[in-house]
């Protein structure tokens, strides 16, 4: 995630926006928030996974 952080920043792009599928683990949002993401949402049974509808976690991060 660092690394496609620091791409997007060498490309002159202004902000970041995660969309973070919620299993039950919260693992890839704490990952996100050691990279600075803040949450900016939620989506409510947005998704279909792993059997069961799921909601998503909308996360951002300011790239400038």
């Amino acid at each position: 995630l660092g690394a496609l952080i620091e791409g997007a920043t060498a490309a002159g792009l202004r902000r970041m926006i995660a969309v973070i599928a919620d299993a039950g683990d919260d693992r890839s949002i704490a990952l996100h928030r050691r990279h600075g993401f803040t949450e900016a949402g939620r989506l409510t049974e947005v998704g279909f996974k792993l059997g069961r509808w799921v909601d998503t976690t909308l996360m951002e991060r300011p790239l400038t």
